[in-house]
Order: structure tokens, then C-alpha cells, then sequence
């Protein structure tokens, strides 16, 4: 997942985060029984003092088509490397 985002949107624009994150995601449960990554597409908007898991959480649909863009990716290598 890593290396199709820096593909994907340049090694500039992607972050690694220096340590896993103890968020409480129930994704984990999936993980636990096929392959998986958990990818953070950044969808803060600027001005806005809003969060994931909030009520007052506001999502920057910009953010949408970037996550598309990468998972997209991540796919077609996949499948290539297979």
C-alpha cells in the first residue's frame, strides 16, 4: 500500500507513520483473517476544528477521489505480482 501511494501521489505526499497507531478501528477484526492495510487519506479541512469519530466530523470529499486513486493502484500491483 506504502509504495502504490508514493506511485500513485509522489513520495512527497505520503507519510509513514513512525509507529503503528492504537486507534480502536474494527477493521482489525478483517485483518485478522486475510491480508489487509489500513490506509489514511488526510481529510482535514482547513479552518475547520473537526475529527474522525465525532459528531461534528465533516468530510472533505476532495479526499475521496485520492483514496480511490491509491486502493486503485494497490489493486492493479497486486494482481501484477501475483
Amino acid at each position: 500500500m506504502l509504495a502504490s501511494a508514493k506511485e500513485t501521489l509522489g513520495a512527497e505526499n505520503v507519510v509513514e507513520l513512525p509507529e503503528a497507531s492504537m486507534g480502536s478501528e474494527d477493521f482489525a477484526w478483517f485483518a485478522e483473517k486475510v491480508p489487509a492495510a489500513h490506509l489514511r487519506i488526510g481529510s482535514k479541512i482547513e479552518g475547520l476544528d473537526t475529527a474522525i469519530h465525532r459528531a461534528n466530523y465533516d468530510c472533505n470529499d476532495l479526499a475521496i477521489p485520492v483514496g480511490v486513486r491509491v486502493v486503485t493502484r494497490a489493486a492493479l500491483d497486486l494482481s501484477s505480482s501475483a
